[in-house]
C-alpha cells in the first residue's frame, strides 16, 4: 500500500513539475515588402566560422542578416553594406520575396537599429529600397523587425 501511495505521489509531483515548467516561445520577426506583411518565428541564429546572424529557411519569402565573422552585435546602429567584399565587419541583409533574391540598393543607405529586449536582440530596419540581384530595374521597399530567437 505504501508503495502505491509513493508511486502515485511521484507521478503527481512529476506531472506538476512538467506542467509548471515554462516553455520559452520564440519571438516573431516581421517585415513589410511593398506594403505586404510577413511574419515568422522560425528564425535561426547562426554563429560560427565565417558568419554570424539571423535567417529563415523560407526561400520564397524570408530573410538573411548578419556579419562575416563569428559575433552577433549588441545594441547600436549598424550601416547595411552594399560592398561585395569579404570584410567580416560588414553587415549584410537580404530578403527573398516571391522567390526572388533582393539586396540593398546602392542608391540609398540602409541601417539596422539594435536594441536589447530582455536578454535577446531585436534589429529594426527602417524602410529601404532593395534591388533584385539579377535585375537591377526591379526593386522593392522593405522595412523589418528581426528578432533573435
Amino acid at each position: 500500500m505504501k508503495n502505491k501511495i509513493l508511486v502515485i505521489c511521484s507521478i503527481i509531483c512529476i506531472a506538476a513539475i512538467t506542467s509548471c515548467s515554462k516553455k520559452e516561445e520564440k519571438q516573431y520577426s516581421t517585415w513589410m515588402v511593398n506594403g505586404e506583411g510577413f511574419s515568422t518565428n522560425k528564425v535561426t541564429m547562426m554563429q560560427g566560422k565565417g558568419w554570424s546572424g539571423l535567417n529563415t529557411d523560407d526561400r520564397e519569402n524570408g530573410f538573411t542578416m548578419g556579419w562575416g565573422d563569428y559575433g552577433m552585435r549588441g545594441p547600436g546602429v549598424y550601416q547595411i553594406s552594399i560592398a561585395q567584399s569579404n570584410d567580416p565587419t560588414l553587415l549584410r541583409v537580404s530578403f527573398n520575396y516571391k522567390g526572388v533574391y533582393y539586396s540593398l540598393s546602392p542608391y540609398n543607405g540602409g541601417k539596422l537599429i539594435g536594441t536589447l529586449i530582455g536578454e535577446k536582440m531585436q534589429y529594426k530596419m527602417p524602410a529601404a529600397w532593395f534591388k533584385n540581384y539579377y535585375d537591377p530595374l526591379d526593386s522593392v521597399l522593405i522595412s523589418a523587425t528581426l528578432n533573435q530567437p
